[in-house]
């Protein structure tokens, strides 16, 4: 009776809609208002617009005027509501949006009714690396790998701690990169063979790609490729014990295409999973194009893995896995999260290294004094045999170009988000209630000038 009552007040109170009766409630009896309303056509419609609007409309004053960290500034329309942040999210212009809020309201900014952007660098110890006070931040379920295998980058705290153990000391220790100098070595000599034979606009071969023909006929090379080829066919080898013959072809491997096209189509998922009603039907309803790449990535994906664990090498041409597959204490890792990080690894260390290459090679072609005296701190050594790991670590212009480059122009621009879990969190001297937070590596560096750095204070 009451919705009843409440649904002709609205809309008595709105005057005449079109296609509607206009209904005087004043003194009628409930049966009359019942009668009347089953005769209203779009009725039930109307009023479910009007609850909507309220709804919305309620929701939106909270999030602006009474939300935990309303007083953070930031877009109003950002704090109302995160659509905005999922249209950024899936037109790829997140980490320039965020950008732009931070240069307008500070270092510390609201992107989300419930999320804080942070670009202070103190913030990066409070959100990452915890501590007593801030055990309870948790990995932003957008992050999470749909397959359900946890790779380290979004393993839970336990598995993390058990994956990094396992596989951080063959993958990011100095001793396994010194192991496969001679594989590196290799493969730069390829690749420097290749950019010779496009600057003297030497056509490749039939195998060329129409792309690399254009850009013999015009002297023009385009750099993106020939160190994604490099650093793809480096990571294979050092994973799998193969590489994708991007430097032979040249060209992409299928697996390579798909992995890229991957990245582009994970903003959409990521933007789907911040609205569940929504990642559950895209799930179900996904386009048959996405769903035959899927599978097509995955089908290639575990067929290379699985020529891997049918190969055995001498102790001498181990790969990184290798060393796994015979440690007696890497039984508790399965071949799933195998293959997770198996894919996470040639990820991180080919696009992102590849783009490390590219930032550096645009940011010396544009400072000429560094590229000079760089340039004389390498040719010390009169011999391209000399250029070991060993005597390259020792080069501090070198390692400051390195540095320097990363600082400006990290390859990832945009940090995972953490969620603070029950109670607060103290991040960068505030405290933060229940809620998300993240971290923009891209809104951080991007206004730093390149190059300042003093060589005296490297030595």
């Amino acid at each position: 009776m009451a919705i009843c009552t409440t649904v002709y007040r609205t809309t008595a109170i709105g005057g005449r809609i079109d296609g509607l009766r206009h209904v005087e409630f004043t003194g009628q009896s409930q049966d009359k208002l019942r009668h009347d309303f089953v005769q209203l056509p779009f009725g039930s419609c109307h009023t479910s617009s009007i609850l909507v609007l309220a709804t919305c409309l309620v929701v939106s004053t909270y999030n602006l005027y009474f939300h935990p960290i309303s007083s953070y500034p930031g877009p109003r329309l950002w704090a109302i509501s995160r659509f905005p942040y999922v249209v950024s999210l899936y037109r790829g212009r997140f980490h320039i949006d965020i950008k732009e809020i931070h240069n307008r309201y500070g270092p510390v900014v609201r992107i989300a009714p419930d999320e804080l952007s942070f670009i202070e660098a103190s913030a990066w110890s409070g959100i990452y690396t915890g501590g007593v006070a801030n055990q309870g931040f948790i990995k932003h379920k957008a992050y999470s790998d749909a397959q359900g295998f946890e790779s380290l980058f979004d393993a839970s705290d336990e598995n993390h701690a058990r994956l990094r153990k396992l596989l951080g000391k063959r993958f990011f220790a100095a001793a396994s990169a010194n192991k496969q100098e001679e594989v590196i070595q290799s493969y730069t000599d390829i690749l420097i063979k290749r950019l010779k034979e496009q600057v003297r606009e030497v056509p490749i071969g039939n195998q060329a790609s129409k792309d690399d023909k254009k850009a013999t006929e015009s002297g023009v090379i385009n750099l993106q490729e020939w160190y994604n080829y490099t650093t793809f066919d480096i990571a294979g080898k050092f994973t799998l014990s193969e590489d994708f013959g991007c430097l032979e072809g040249s060209t992409y491997h299928p697996w390579i295409l798909m992995v890229l096209t991957h990245f582009k189509m994970s903003a959409l998922v990521m933007a789907l999973r911040l609205y569940t009603p929504l990642d559950v039907l895209f799930v179900k309803f996904a386009p048959a194009r996405f769903l035959r790449l899927k599978h097509e990535f995955l089908r290639l994906t575990r067929e290379k893995f699985g020529r891997r664990l049918s190969k055995t090498y001498p102790t001498s041409q181990d790969d990184f896995f290798a060393a796994i597959f015979n440690d007696p204490k890497s039984g508790g890792v399965t071949r799933d999260e195998l293959e997770a990080n198996c894919i996470l690894m040639i990820l991180a260390g080919s696009e992102t290294m590849a783009t490390s290459l590219l930032s550096a090679t645009n940011f010396l072609c544009k400072s000429p004094q560094v590229l000079q005296k760089l340039t004389e701190e390498i040719r010390q050594y009169d011999k391209e045999g000399d250029l070991k790991l060993t005597n390259l670590n020792q080069l501090p212009y070198l390692n400051a170009v390195i540095r320097e480059t990363h600082r400006v122009c990290l390859p990832l621009a945009n940090a995972p988000a953490r969620v603070v879990g029950p109670g607060s969190a103290m991040i960068s001297g505030r405290s933060i209630p229940l809620f998300e937070n993240y971290h923009s590596f891209y809104s951080t560096s991007s206004e730093l000038r390149l190059f300042q750095f003093d060589l005296k204070a490297l030595i």
